[in-house]
């Protein structure tokens, strides 16, 4: 997405709408900011992720690794949606790990 600053970046979660310009044919995205996450949202899907992960055999070492990087955020990030977006991709490459050993959770 050329022209937004870096942070900007859209995910799935965004709605957006594709505008175009008179001038030259350029598109212009236009973003509903009312559906990017708040930080009681996000702090709730750490809480949940962690509740799921912290409990599970085959997260275990990772999960060590994420506490320890999260005491690392919490000294380096001084915002809070910095902080809580650091720890929400922490927690999905745990995620990621635990669904390519094919022992996640909603596999039963």
């Amino acid at each position: 997405l050329a022209g937004w600053p870096p942070g900007q970046r859209l995910n799935r979660f965004h709605r957006t709408k594709l505008l175009t310009c008179r001038y030259k044919g350029c598109s212009v995205q236009e973003v509903d900011v009312s559906s990017i996450p708040t930080t009681i949202e996000l702090s709730s899907t750490i809480d949940r992720m962690e509740s799921v992960y912290r409990r599970q055999d085959e997260a275990r070492a990772l999960f060590d690794v994420y506490e320890k990087l999260c005491q690392r955020f919490e000294q380096d990030l001084a915002d809070e949606r910095d902080l809580l977006l650091s720890k929400a991709a922490a927690l999905m490459m745990i995620k990621y790990s635990v669904e390519q050993t094919g022992s996640h959770p909603s596999r039963g």
